[in-house]
């Protein structure tokens, strides 16, 4: 789903811990978008997702920004979680 950019599928993850989630997937996504300003990358199509990947004018950027994001948000959703874990005993907590 998110290689199509339906969103749907993220609401789970995010009502357990809303606040904390929400914040660094938005960062994420912001890092994301603005890489693809950055990089002069134009997407005529009103869709997003790799989908339309033929008509976006620097794909390849496209999809390296797409991959950074995702490894900010990646990364500091893993660093939100092991200082949960940490503060609770190292205890896994769902």
């Amino acid at each position: 789903m998110g290689c199509t950019h339906i969103t749907e599928g993220a609401i789970p993850f995010m009502t357990k811990n809303i606040w904390p989630v929400m914040p660094i997937m938005m960062l994420g996504s912001s890092i994301g978008a603005i890489l693809t300003i950055f990089f002069g990358v134009h997407d005529p199509a009103p869709h997003g997702g790799f989908l339309v990947l033929p008509v976006v004018d620097g794909g390849l950027m496209w999809v390296v920004a797409i991959l950074i994001g995702t490894i900010v948000g990646g990364l500091l959703f893993l660093l939100f979680k092991r200082g949960q874990y940490v503060k609770n005993g190292n205890k896994v907590i769902e």
